[in-house]
């Protein structure tokens, strides 16, 4: 979940410019189901929620409170890019948020526990005995 983000809550932007001294390299990211809500007006010239202008990205099932005026998106079309299920609502539920924090902390305590048994079922050689 995203509070109170500011400007861009999620900014996936590269230095593609003539002038940059790097290549580009913020391709192939994966935004899948944030929550990004507000607890007041944070009015800007940039008040938005996914501004993506790089290839082939995954933006999906993402939900985007409308509440305090976030605008919803900015993708670059034509680059590849996968996006659906993006929700823009005016009141994102404290329910929902709730349902989603839940479900967040049950994948990474599911994570947790397969990676501690994991690392517990390493076979030692005799030599580590």
């Amino acid at each position: 979940m995203i509070v109170d983000a500011g400007e861009q809550s999620i900014y996936v932007v590269d230095a593609v410019a003539s002038s940059s001294p790097t290549p580009s390299i913020a391709d192939h990211n994966h935004l899948l189901r944030n929550v990004i809500y507000d607890t007041h007006s944070q009015r800007g010239d940039r008040f938005i929620a996914l501004k993506v202008s790089t290839e082939r990205n995954t933006i999906v099932e993402n939900v985007i409170s409308s509440h305090y005026g976030r605008e919803f998106k900015a993708i670059r079309p034509g680059a590849g890019n996968v996006e659906r299920d993006n929700e823009y609502q005016p009141d994102v539920g404290q329910a929902q948020t709730r349902s989603l924090v839940q479900s967040i902390k049950e994948q990474v305590a599911a994570h947790l526990v397969f990676k501690r048994s994991s690392e517990n079922s390493v076979p030692m050689s005799s030599a580590g005995r």
